[in-house]
């Protein structure tokens, strides 16, 4: 009886196991697909943009904050930083200043320049 009760715990063990690993793996494919949010500074829109350079101090030329990136993490820092550049375009940045960089997330601020 008591080898069938190990036996039983051992089961218990292992398929607690199977189910985390499989979590894990679930959550380490899907993290890429989060996609970056942003958090406007102004109502103002603009046109989506092509270029974004990425800045980790703020540029000596006039800008405008237009709002706050959070790429969450992905697998890598290039992902992740992609993420945050893809998000820019949309949201019409001539540039992001990396605010941030946290185990679960890069944060960037949206610049318009001004001409």
């Amino acid at each position: 009886m008591n080898n069938k009760k190990n036996k039983g715990e051992a089961d218990i063990s292992v398929t607690i196991l199977t189910i985390g690993l499989i979590l894990s793996i679930a959550y380490i494919i899907l993290k890429p697909i989060s996609p970056a949010s942003f958090t406007a500074y102004t109502t103002q829109k603009f046109e989506q943009t092509e270029n974004v350079e990425i800045l980790n101090t703020a540029p000596q030329r006039s800008y405008t904050e237009i709002g706050e990136i959070h790429a969450p993490r992905t697998i890598t820092e290039k992902a992740t930083l992609e993420k945050a550049i893809k998000k820019a375009k949309e949201v019409g940045a001539d540039a992001i200043i990396i605010k941030e960089r946290t185990k679960d997330a890069i944060i960037a601020i949206a610049i318009k320049y001004q001409q």
